[in-house]
């Protein structure tokens, strides 16, 4: 005699999920920018082969400083680099981070191969509750590259950017917080 077993699976009849609504990215009011006068070098927008603009150089830039904000471009095959992220949207900043990525930079006109390197230091006295995500790590970068000096950024009139820091305002699950870019020489 067979005996068959059958297994079922009940649904509910009605089964809903609420995705959470997505909020625009808006700046704290009161941002604090320092650019680095004495870094001579730029990056430099028009440069074939470099970024098209400060927000191209932020998204580039928070790639390297926090990989786990874009899992879309991580690599899912289990090579050596597999990096294992959280399954969050609010990354946490109980801890500096800092990430580089080789650029070319211009002195003078001239191209030299450089490193920048983008710190990301949480706020001198933190609370323990600083959360980022990846909008305002592109939308903070983004102002510090785009914006011109007497506009809160460290772009000159020509739109190069120019590095410096970039402390976040009230307001913000980020107050105090400190996006830092640097120009360093290249290892290679």
């Amino acid at each position: 005699m067979r005996s068959s077993i059958v297994l079922a699976t009940v649904l509910p009849a009605a089964f809903t999920y609420a995705i959470p609504a997505v909020v625009p990215w808006t700046s704290a009011k009161d941002n604090k920018v320092a650019c680095n006068a004495t870094e001579t070098g730029y990056i430099s927008f028009v440069t074939p082969g470099g970024p098209s603009n400060g927000t191209q150089l932020a998204v580039d830039s928070c790639k390297a400083l926090d990989p786990c904000l874009y899992p879309e471009d991580l690599h899912p095959t289990g090579s050596p680099d597999d990096i294992v992220c959280p399954m969050t949207l609010d990354r946490s900043l109980n801890k500096a981070k800092s990430g580089s990525m080789h650029i070319t930079a211009l002195y003078g006109g001239n191209k030299r191969s450089k490193n920048i390197t983008i710190d990301l230091f949480p706020p001198a006295n933190p609370t323990g509750q600083e959360t980022y995500r990846k909008a305002d790590c592109e939308g903070y970068l983004s102002q510090l590259f785009s914006l011109q000096k007497d506009k809160g950024g460290c772009a000159d009139k020509t739109q190069d950017a120019h590095m410096g820091q970039l402390t976040v305002g009230t307001g913000s699950t980020l107050s105090g917080a400190v996006f830092k870019a640097s120009l360093i020489d290249s290892a290679t």
